[in-house]
């Protein structure tokens, strides 16, 4: 990865694409924005009678019987050729809606040959319709035959025709519906395919996430040209467990700011930019549609609850921002905040930004999920896309759905207009998003014409990347530790399995998770249950931590991070999809008696799976929850964000801990590989693992810079260096993480994990260098050196779990 100088290097937006209810460009946004009604309504693609009930404590339902989603989706005309050429075969909606807008925003935008690509998008493997389809379908088809026996009415194949008038097959491969395939769908003959492609699981603030590390590639010059977005479907299980924590709308309407306010309503949504440095784009004679000043994340640390805002770590946030824009710089004339219509949140979400914005005095406040409803992982680019139209257009909508102020309003120093804005148009505008689990994220860009608010200050002018005084310090691995089935606490037989001179662990722990103790899982009974084991893995695997690199998280927690490698849905995410459709199933069985009487048999067993959904439940299955657990737990301020690069997710995490690393954003890193789902359901998806047995473990690499190492007295098992493309260097042993000596006999496998297990496993094995490959062409490849002297690699976890 190339190094920071700590110039001013302004990153220029040069198009974009959006895709939501009512709006298939982002034209078509702008009129709905500029109208005054919503577009929530009942869905095309399921039947929510299977999945409403009146009766908020019903089980298994949502007591909201409204959304928004997509029902007119036109393809950008290049998306629609392809489709009916069938050179695109994906059926993925997702899928398509990024496609399209990958189509729309690079439109008119210059290319060269010799240009280097970077892609970033938010995405979670629970906002993928198809994906959920698949896993019922199969799931129930399965369940319904087993239960049947060899004189059942039907075989599997026979129950996957039957219940194919609900859940149809999208054919092509099941593995499709997972969120790396879905990245690779949309750009796919579209940008080059040695395109660096990172998906992004930050829950709400996941494209602005994917934005900041879109800068960062282009700021270090591992690209010349970058697209960066989000997409995100509604799915009937996100909406039952939402309304769990009472947060979804009574109402039907979203009522942001607003004393009636009752809750969001969710909504399809898909948006993309594209970026280039200023001085590029203007070389090019691009169209600058705007310009970057600033990004700031960050994680909650420890708050009331994981799904409860936080104001300390908003405004660290908003802070952070403003200081990578140069300085205390004030004239932002317009926010665009994350504001969901839950009076708590938006009362908590209006102070944060009136305590850390700097000279916030009359400036206009606006949400725009009134009109639009909440689009999830693509929240913070649908933002965005209205902020770059505000420039082009001279204008701010108005906030529709408001009538009485809550009191951080009416008493604040916001205006938020209930007429459309005029005149001059905004000049500075700042983005929020705030996503489930308490990563947070605020931006702020500037109009591209150059002139400055009358609000504004010299300072704003410019787009400073930051200092990185410690860009030409090595990344070093200072300790890890493991949660495994099979393998005693704390002993040296897991380095020796490292090192491919032991049997592997038990593959996985079965229908029981043995959950930590409360010093190392602070967490009620009943959330316990509802929480997925990956979350308490992890949280297992870090208190083992050698007790100097804890002590260094802890002192550092201002600037420690969690990046997790989880590729697709959570075990609890499975067996909560079943749950939720069990209805929808025995809807689409009909009359007929032998069938619903094996559906009976079924309902019994998928009940027994998990509990009831429960206020616990939602956050218990979200993979992005994973690193935010940690992260709450042990009180860590930095940001964390979870990747989904299917079986080279733990590559990604180590790149992208790197940049935190090398632009000064993070001081620690802790990198996690984690995967807690072995279900049948979870197994028919991945067909590229082939014969071996998905296994269940927790894996984390604490990383710093040398300095930061050197400063807190740690040893240095292993120097790492992340690249892209062909850059292997001669006098390096090479092998995938699937290839490494504790794998190599091709038995099992850890989703998204192995690649960290060869890490590991280079890092304990002597003194060399090992090249860790990616399984995709043109991924991430991992340069491990391990010094000449190295410590007893039974050295780098610890024999006791503590507290975090």
């Amino acid at each position: 990865m190339a190094q920071m100088d700590g110039r001013a290097v302004p990153v220029a937006m040069v198009g974009m694409g959006v895709v939501t209810p009512g709006a298939n460009s982002p034209e078509e946004l702008w009129q709905l924005l500029n109208g005054d009604r919503h577009v929530f309504g009942e869905p095309a693609r399921f039947d929510m009678s299977s999945f409403y009930s009146a009766d908020p404590a019903d089980e298994d339902r949502s007591y909201a019987p409204r959304a928004g989603f997509v029902r007119d989706f036109v393809p950008h005309p290049a998306l629609r050729a392809e489709l009916e050429d069938r050179a695109v075969t994906a059926t993925e909606p997702t899928a398509l809606w990024l496609r399209h807008c990958l189509y729309s925003a690079l439109d008119g935008v210059r290319r060269t040959p010799g240009d280097r690509w970077f892609a970033a998008f938010g995405y979670t493997a629970d906002g993928s319709a198809e994906l959920e389809g698949r896993m019922v379908a199969d799931g129930y088809s399965e369940r319904l035959a087993a239960a049947g026996g060899a004189t059942g009415p039907y075989t599997a194949g026979q129950w996957r025709e039957r219940l194919a008038v609900r859940y149809p097959d999208p054919g092509g491969s099941a593995e499709d519906s997972l969120p790396h395939r879905v990245g690779r769908t949309a750009v796919n003959g579209l940008l080059p395919c040695d395109t660096e492609l990172l998906m992004v699981d930050a829950a709400c603030s996941s494209s602005l996430y994917a934005l900041d590390l879109t800068v960062k590639a282009l700021r270090e010059g591992s690209c010349s040209v970058a697209v960066c977005g989000g997409s995100f479907a509604l799915v009937p299980r996100l909406h039952v467990l939402f309304s769990k924590i009472n947060g979804l709308s009574r109402s039907g309407s979203v009522r942001s700011f607003d004393r009636r306010a009752d809750g969001v309503l969710f909504t399809d949504g898909a948006g993309a930019v594209v970026l280039k440095m200023l001085e590029r784009a203007e070389r090019d004679g691009d169209k600058v549609l705007g310009i970057v000043e600033g990004i700031g994340l960050s994680c909650d640390g420890k708050g009331k609850a994981i799904y409860a805002p936080n104001p300390r770590g908003q405004q660290a946030a908003i802070r952070r921002a403003h200081k990578q824009a140069g300085g205390r710089p004030s004239g932002v004339d317009w926010i665009i905040a994350h504001a969901t219509g839950t009076p708590a949140g938006d009362s908590i979400e209006a102070q944060a930004l009136a305590d850390a914005s700097p000279d916030p005095e009359g400036t206009l406040l606006t949400s725009n999920k009134s009109l639009l409803g909440h689009t999830g992982w693509s929240a913070g680019v649908v933002s965005l896309v209205q902020a770059l139209l505000g420039f082009k257009h001279g204008g701010v909508p108005a906030q529709r759905y408001f009538d009485e102020a809550i009191t951080a309003i009416a008493e604040g120093p916001f205006l938020v207009p209930t007429l459309p804005h005029r005149g001059p148009g905004p000049q500075r505008v700042a983005i929020s998003a705030f996503g489930f689990g308490g990563t947070n994220a605020h931006l702020l860009v500037r109009a591209p014409d150059g002139r400055q608010s009358e609000r504004s200050s010299p300072a704003a002018g410019t787009a400073a990347a930051p200092a990185c005084e410690g860009a030409a310090e090595p990344l070093v691995l200072v300790g890890w530790a493991t949660d495994l089935p099979g393998i005693p606490d704390g002993t040296k037989a897991v380095a020796a399995w490292l090192r491919g001179e032991a049997a592997p662990p038990t593959h996985s722990w079965g229908d029981a998770y043995p959950a930590p103790s409360f010093r190392v899982a602070p967490l009620s009974p009943p959330a316990r249950r509802s929480t997925d084991r990956t979350q308490l893995m992890l949280l297992s695997a870090a208190s083992r931590l050698p007790t100097g690199v804890l002590e260094l998280c802890a002192l550092l927690r201002e600037r420690t991070g969690v990046v997790a490698a989880h590729t697709g849905p959570t075990r609890h995410s499975v067996h909560y999809a079943l749950r939720s459709h069990s209805e929808n199933v025995r809807a689409a069985l009909g009359a007929d008696l032998k069938a619903l009487e094996a559906w009976e048999a079924v309902q019994q067993e998928v009940q027994g799976l998990v509990p009831a959904g429960d206020d616990m439940t939602m956050p218990g299955i979200m993979p992005n929850v994973i690193p935010a657990r940690l992260a709450a737990v042990a009180d860590y301020r930095g940001l964390n964000l979870a990747v989904d690069s299917g079986p080279d997710s733990g590559l990604d995490a180590l790149r992208t801990a790197e940049r935190f690393l090398r632009h000064d954003t993070l001081d620690v890193v802790l990198v996690a590989g984690v995967n807690g789902n072995s279900t049948p359901e979870y197994r028919r998806l991945l067909t590229s693992a082939g014969d071996r047995a998905l296994a269940e473990g927790a894996f984390v690499l604490a990383l710093c810079r040398a300095d930061t190492a050197r400063e807190a007295g740690l040893e240095q098992l292993a120097v790492l260096r992340t690249e892209t493309g062909p850059g292997l260097k001669a006098g390096h042993r090479a092998h995938t993480g699937a290839d490494s000596p504790p794998l190599s006999g091709g038995r099992i496998t850890y989703p998204g994990s192995d690649p960290l297990i060869g890490v590991l496993s280079a890092a304990l094995s002597g003194s060399g260098r090992t090249c860790i490959l990616p399984t995709l062409p043109g991924g991430t490849s991992v340069l491990v050196s391990v010094p000449p002297t190295v410590p007893d690699p039974s050295n780098g976890m610890s024999d006791n779990r503590q507290g975090l």
